[in-house]
């Protein structure tokens, strides 16, 4: 209010004993998602006759508004939607000596609700044991009237949906289960409730170990088979591929396999009156073995019980906690020995006396690897029981960048790059992100994935600057810094200029026009205009302005010509580096005089 006074001080004050009429009743009237209708009232007991209003929106901008009725309204529009906003009605009167202002009104309104877009970009942003993280870009259209986000999903396979909000444009799903097909659908909600256009995806969870067959049930034992049944695991049931069972006397180990259908078989042909061990575990589609469950056809044993679950998890990139149960009917165990591998090292053991309190945290691993962890119990003889296992990996990190990217060789439509992987973490890469962009057309970026280095790309546009970015890219989709390098296409002859025609003509003139060539359009750097009458030939060159390149729309205007004559015109496309199109030709009878 003090700033709008000091803008007027040029108005006249108010003497003594004069009055102006006041303001009463300001206050918005209604409201659209792009506009606040404002409305008053004016006193009519004045001493001077209304000139005008002054309308200030948000202390930013303001509008005259010339309304000398009794009751006024005034519409402020371009606003945004579901915006609050602060008004100040400052009414000018006629004096004797120049303008009076009358008391300040002020009030505020808000625009109303408006569905918002659809969200944009849905991206996993992360995989691991805490969950699926996505991240999403808010919507272009009205992103202020986002109250909160709603995020459903399901099984691809599955009609029962789950839903979550979230006030940010990021979520981390946590029921989501490991190896499924999962459809995601995105919606913004308004304050008012009001559900704007969603964007739907489909995204894969993280590939995972599945955990032990549950209820394993070793049944009737004849001389020569034990029969067994189970239940799916509760951990990671979709990762299950198949069941295997691993059975045997102390050092000899046989192998079984069933469907993952199949919750029961029957073990044959084995050895009469002999103590067999039986694990039973689920193996996932990626080859991954989930801890087993032991079972043994007879009590006679001659070897420790393994510990009844094995569960390990990552502690970080470099380490991976590992938590084993005791078997309560177990009497020999004197300590616990753990040893663990990756898929490109060998095993190391370690003994923990007297158990170690179940729990054990291996350390100074690789991270982004898979390691097998294996624990058995050891009698204080020596004597080592049958092993319990379970797989995890150590966290991802980010690789370092690519190392000694090049350019080995460039040709008018094809490129071979160079480059060999990050010298930091290597391990951790799990493909390749390479980028192939046109810098001459927008359109034109070309993304490819690649398992492994490979550095060839066909179909390049000739004469055309390219741009390439490569990273490396771990299993869960971190990622290292891009690497650049650009070049440029050689030359190549354009194709014919498209869709040449005639479009007017006059007794001495001709309007003709075409387009740029489908091939090889960004070689072109001046195209060659001929036309005759059959005896008497003309030609033009047209080349675009220096700094310029020459349009994709080309139109171009033949004066001098005889009227009452036929003309056969021909275009062709040049390259400075590739040739001379083809020709593009047309024939057109110059007007007649009437």
């Amino acid at each position: 209010m003090r700033a709008i006074f000091v803008s007027l001080a040029l108005f006249v004050t108010l003497s003594a004993g004069q009055k102006l009429g006041q303001i009463q009743n300001f206050q918005q009237k209604s409201s659209g998602a792009d506009y606040v209708e404002l409305e008053w009232s004016l006193t009519q007991d004045s001493d001077y006759a209304l000139h005008k209003y002054t309308l200030t929106t948000d202390s930013d901008f303001s509008n005259d508004v010339r309304c000398f009725a009794e009751h006024c309204t005034y519409i402020i529009d371009y606003l945004s939607a579901c915006t609050a906003h602060s008004f100040e009605l400052v009414p000018h009167f006629d004096g004797p000596a120049g303008d009076v202002l009358g008391d300040v009104a002020t009030t505020t309104g808000s625009t109303a609700d408006s569905p918002p877009g659809a969200p944009s970009n849905i991206v996993v942003s992360g995989l691991g044991s805490t969950g699926t993280n996505l991240t999403w870009d808010a919507p272009a259209t009205n992103p202020g009237c986002v109250d909160v986000y709603e995020v459903c999903y399901h099984l691809d396979s599955d009609t029962v949906t789950k839903c979550e909000n979230t006030s940010d444009t990021s979520i981390n799903l946590t029921a989501l289960e490991a190896c499924g097909k999962y459809q995601v659908t995105v919606t913004g909600v308004t304050p008012s409730g009001t559900a704007g256009a969603s964007l739907d995806t489909f995204i894969t969870t993280q590939d995972g170990v599945p955990g032990q067959p549950q209820n394993v049930v070793v049944g009737l034992a004849t001389v020569d088979s034990i029969s067994i049944e189970w239940d799916d695991p509760l951990i990671n049931r979709l990762c299950i591929d198949r069941f295997a069972f691993s059975y045997g006397e102390t050092h000899t180990r046989n192998f079984q396999y069933v469907r993952a259908s199949d919750h029961e078989a029957i073990i044959s042909p084995l050895n009469g009156c002999t103590n067999y061990t039986i694990d039973v575990f689920a193996i996932s589609s990626a080859g991954f073995a989930g801890p087993y469950v032991r079972n043994y056809a007879a009590t006679a044993e001659t070897e420790p019980l393994a510990p009844p679950s094995v569960v390990v998890g990552a502690h970080g990139p470099d380490s991976i906690d590992v938590i084993w149960g005791s078997n309560p009917d177990e009497r020999c165990s004197g300590s616990i020995t753990i040893c663990w591998h990756d898929r490109d090292h060998v095993e190391i053991c370690e003994n923990i006396p007297d158990g170690g309190g179940n729990n054990f945290t291996i350390t100074d691993l690789l991270p982004c690897s898979s390691y097998d962890v294996i624990v058995s119990v050891v009698t204080p003889g020596g004597i080592i029981g049958q092993p319990a296992g379970n797989a995890t990996h150590t966290e991802d990190v980010s690789p370092g960048p690519v190392q000694f990217l090049r350019m080995k060789e460039v040709t008018s439509h094809e490129m071979t790059i160079s480059y060999e992987a990050p010298d930091t973490h290597p391990q951790c890469v799990h493909e390749y992100d390479i980028e192939i962009i046109n810098q001459d057309d927008y359109f034109s970026k070309r993304s490819h994935v690649v398992p492994y280095m490979d550095g060839t790309f066909t179909d390049l546009e000739a004469c055309a600057d390219y741009l390439v970015n490569v990273r490396a890219v771990t299993r869960t989709g971190l990622f290292s810094e891009w690497r650049s390098i650009t070049t440029t296409t050689g030359g190549d002859v354009p194709s014919v200029p498209r869709s040449f025609a005639v479009e007017g003509f006059s007794q001495t003139s001709v309007t003709l026009n075409w387009w740029q060539p489908d091939t090889n359009k960004f070689c072109v750097t001046k195209y060659r205009l001929e036309w005759t009458d059959g005896t008497t030939p003309s030609s033009i060159e047209i080349s675009p302005p220096p700094g310029e390149v020459l349009p994709f729309e080309n139109q171009f205007i033949v004066t001098g010509l005889v009227a009452c004559t036929d003309y056969t015109f021909t275009v062709y496309a040049t390259s400075d580096v590739g040739g001379t199109s083809d020709p593009a030709t047309v024939t057109q009878k110059t007007e007649c005089p009437r």
